[in-house]
């Protein structure tokens, strides 16, 4: 069985960044919340998960081993900045969640299965 590539630019991401700071993608949000001392934690991505039964993955691909499942409603937050990795072989976007299922605490879950929050 061949062995499954995914891609994920540098320079893909950086003009994703550049989108989202400019507010030209609505794929994923950004923000950074403030704790109550008032200093800015890490900003991070959110996410609203679109379809019941929506898999989260240990890696970025549709045959990758499904860790956990989410229900429509459900929220989903990703570190910054925020990662979409495609499948060379599927063509699936995949966006990085954080999921202490996943075995580097990094689940991954189709992007059409996600909306920004």
């Amino acid at each position: 069985m061949a062995q499954r590539r995914w891609f994920s630019s540098t320079a893909a991401t950086a003009s994703l960044i550049t989108a989202l700071v400019t507010g030209a993608v609505t794929g994923a949000r950004a923000s950074t919340h403030h704790g109550t001392s008032g200093a800015a934690a890490a900003p991070t991505c959110h996410y609203t998960v679109r379809y019941d039964g929506s898999a989260v993955r240990e890696n970025p691909d549709t045959d990758s081993v499904v860790r956990k499942y989410k229900q429509v409603g459900d929220g989903v937050t990703a570190r910054w900045p925020c990662e979409i990795v495609v499948d060379t072989e599927s063509g699936a976007a995949f966006a990085e969640v954080v999921c202490a299922c996943a075995s580097d605490d990094r689940g991954w879950m189709r992007k059409d299965q996600l909306r920004a929050s």
